[in-house]
């Protein structure tokens, strides 16, 4: 199993239960995730801007279905 280095990118802090901060690198397609309950942070890779412009929306209103 192979290991990524995160990439220095801006997080911003989200409100849902699960979701503590993400940040997306458009440029590199890379979208970072730290999760609330371990502080675990996961990099994703070849992720399109508008995917993340969906999941960030989301983020801020849940309720909302996409």
């Amino acid at each position: 199993m192979g290991f990524a280095k995160l990439v220095n990118m801006r997080r911003h802090a989200m409100d849902p239960e699960c979701i503590a901060s993400m940040g997306h690198s458009s440029k590199r397609r890379k979208l970072e995730i730290e999760y609330r309950e371990r502080g675990d942070v996961y990099l994703y890779f070849d992720v399109p801007p508008e995917e993340y412009a969906a999941l960030h929306l989301w983020q801020l209103n849940p309720k909302v279905s996409t």
